[in-house]
């Protein structure tokens, strides 16, 4: 769920097995929605504050395993860029956060099975979190993780830049002590280049 100044509410999530993207009056009233093609699972959504809108989710890609994917769309509503990713296994996204400096810059976050183009796996399901400009132009990529699971499933960006990302590790971090398979809370920060 988020807003926009103007006090909309947007949600995103799955009815009769088909995903949507919603946007509300502050009086509860439903407005025209987006539905996404089958398979396709928002899981996150960011707007801008003029209405530019953000999605993240899952899908299956061409291969029958799943990607994450993330896209724009403006306060019209219409389609600006997508950009779908995943590795030889499979990959979701979670989370997503606007810069609030620039309405260009979004950050995705989520968790692969594999290691993802220029990353390293880590083993089991790795964290990762993704930068992306204007455009939906790609500029970095993070993938972390232990040797089991460990996922990203919350972002945010604060007015000078820095990324927090949350969620959660069953395995020990680099520099960590093992605390066995319990899961531990996974807070993982980023600047402005990853």
């Amino acid at each position: 769920v988020a807003t926009d100044r103007k006090g909309f509410v947007y949600a995103v999530g799955v009815e009769n097995g088909v995903g949507f993207l919603r946007r509300y009056t502050s009086f509860g009233g439903a407005l025209p929605t987006h539905t996404f093609s089958p398979g396709v699972i928002p899981r996150a959504v960011a707007v801008t504050a003029e209405g530019g809108v953000y999605v993240a989710g899952e899908t299956t890609g061409l291969s029958g395993r799943k990607e994450a994917f993330v896209s724009s769309y403006a306060s019209s509503g219409a389609e600006q860029w997508v950009n779908q990713f995943g590795s030889t296994g499979d990959a979701a996204a979670y989370g997503v956060a606007i810069d609030p400096n620039d309405p260009n810059r979004v950050v995705v976050v989520g968790a692969n099975s594999q290691q993802l183009r220029g990353q390293l796996s880590h083993g089991g399901w790795d964290a990762f979190a993704r930068q992306y400009g204007a455009n939906g132009v790609l500029q970095w990529t993070q993938q972390i993780g232990s040797n089991t699971t460990d996922e990203l499933h919350a972002v945010a960006v604060d007015k000078t830049g820095r990324i927090v990302a949350t969620g959660f590790t069953l395995g020990a971090l680099p520099g960590e002590p093992s605390r066995g398979s319990t899961p531990r809370v996974l807070l993982a920060q980023f600047d402005t280049t990853g």
